[in-house]
């Protein structure tokens, strides 16, 4: 149970470090992977609180929470967007069929956050299934 929610908490890590890229004299290299599906939220006003899609349909109902600090590690960050996604309760990225950018890879259990001035946030969202295999 416990790595399900290390899963989670690991993509919004991983993600607020996107757009810090390594340099070279012949190529730059990006630090992750899907870093620019933050900016798919398209005409969506973003708050600091987030439900994702099937919330109420699925359970457990989990919340999570945090707070994200400029460089200094003590000022509040505010306006830090943070995306999330997800698998299914069977561990897949379940997908409508239309799917754009990527949500192809994601599927559409995915949300975004803006941190406040407190640079706090908050995802509501069911606890995800570990991966079939």
């Amino acid at each position: 149970m416990t790595h399900r929610y290390t899963f989670v908490f690991s993509i919004i890590l991983t993600l607020s470090a996107c757009g810090q890229q390594t340099s070279s004299a012949n190529n730059t290299v990006n630090s992750c992977e899907g870093c620019k599906a933050y900016e798919e939220y398209g005409d969506k006003r973003l708050t600091s609180v987030d439900t994702l899609p099937d919330f109420d349909k699925n359970g457990p109902h989990i919340l999570l929470t945090g707070t994200v600090f400029q460089y200094d590690r003590k000022t509040p960050a505010e306006d830090v967007i943070l995306y999330i996604y997800h698998t299914n309760r069977e561990g897949i990225y379940p997908k409508t069929g239309n799917e754009k950018g990527h949500a192809k890879r994601h599927g559409y259990l995915r949300g975004w956050v803006k941190t406040n001035e407190r640079g706090d946030y908050a995802f509501y969202t069911f606890r995800p299934g570990a991966y079939p295999s």
